[in-house]
């Protein structure tokens, strides 16, 4: 008869990260439904707003300008792509 394999008891710590992990989620999924707001994610929205205002500068430019500067990037994103695929071989 083959002997099953060791698994030693999880410890209180891993599983009490697994339950903070788990609640998160929780809070995240209930956030549409009901009126819970999960305050880690309330802070980090404020900061990506803090950080998209200092961008707020590019929206002034020129019209040529603006559209030059989104060619450059959809070509840098396209490039990035492109080096991906790439190195996957």
């Amino acid at each position: 008869m083959p002997t099953l394999p060791f698994y030693p008891e999880p410890s209180t710590n891993s599983i009490t990260r697994a339950g903070k992990r788990i609640q998160k989620k929780m809070n995240k999924l209930s956030l549409g439904f009901s009126g819970e707001i999960d305050l880690e994610s309330e802070e980090m929205e404020k900061e990506q707003l803090k950080k998209s205002q200092k961008w707020l500068g590019i929206f002034n430019l020129p019209q040529k300008q603006f559209e030059k500067l989104q060619f450059v990037a959809s070509e840098n994103q396209r490039l990035g792509e492109a080096i991906k695929i790439k190195s996957s071989f």
